[in-house]
């Protein structure tokens, strides 16, 4: 095991580990790629044996409700990271992807799942010049309509990204996704769901909130990525969990 490169585990109802067995972790130096995006209960605290993985190149991690500004510290060291997948973020999901981004400038992929986006992340992606693929699907329980519109806002400034996969989960769902690009033949329902959005109107100091549908979602994102691939994926309400089994 010491010699192990690669370590996924995944399991459909979550995976409990015994007391404070996940810092032996820590021990598997030699590793490259790290998929746990299914591990409970793990106290923000106990992700301190990834300072002892300082090589890994690929880092996978769900259940980011109760992490603090100490573990996305923990993982902005990892400046060797090409690929970084974080799942179901809480409270203090803003201003630890400002932390992450600020250091990670080295990230090809970047996957955000069921996230909060914060104002200036657009500013943040600027600086990752290598990055490549983007998966995002913003948090749509808590502030909606400022987690579209800032992932939207934060498309101008990525024009070297290829692929873009945006994840919509809405309340009615009539066709599960559409692609832009060379072989785009899919169309989507204009009324297939209603996104909410921020709209800021001249001589207003604040926006207004209003939706928008998926039609609209699309032609913002290829307007301001019309060289990227896009697609937009949508599930129901009531399987939102499944997001973190969805192929990739």
């Amino acid at each position: 095991m010491a010699n192990l490169e690669t370590l996924q585990i995944r399991g459909i109802y979550g995976l409990y580990l015994i007391g404070d067995s996940i810092k032996e972790l820590g021990y598997l130096n030699r590793l490259r790629r790290l998929c746990i995006t299914s591990l409970r209960d793990v106290l923000p605290s106990q992700y301190t044996f990834l300072n002892c993985l300082p090589n890994l190149k690929t880092l996978e991690l769900g259940e980011c409700v109760e992490w603090t500004d100490e573990v996305y510290e923990v993982i902005a060291r990892l400046t060797k990271l090409s690929t970084l997948r974080l799942e179901f973020g809480g409270q203090n999901a803003e201003r630890g992807v400002g932390i992450i981004l600020s250091s990670l400038r080295n990230l090809v992929r970047l996957e955000l799942i069921i996230f909060r986006i914060p104002p200036n992340f657009g500013e943040l992606l600027e600086n990752m010049q290598q990055l490549r693929h983007m998966t995002i699907w913003p948090e749509m329980r808590i502030k909606p309509d400022h987690n579209n519109y800032n992932t939207v806002r934060a498309t101008k400034f990525i024009p070297f990204v290829k692929t873009l996969m945006w994840g919509l989960v809405t309340s009615s769902l009539h066709d599960n996704q559409t692609n832009s690009g060379a072989s785009d033949t899919h169309r989507i329902d204009h009324n297939s769901c209603c996104i909410p959005f921020l709209n800021f109107n001249l001589g207003s100091p604040t926006p207004n909130r209003m939706h928008i549908s998926a039609h609209q979602l699309m032609n913002k994102l290829r307007s301001e990525l019309p060289q990227s691939k896009v697609q937009v994926v949508m599930v129901p309400n009531s399987s939102y969990r499944t997001i973190a089994y969805m192929p990739r």
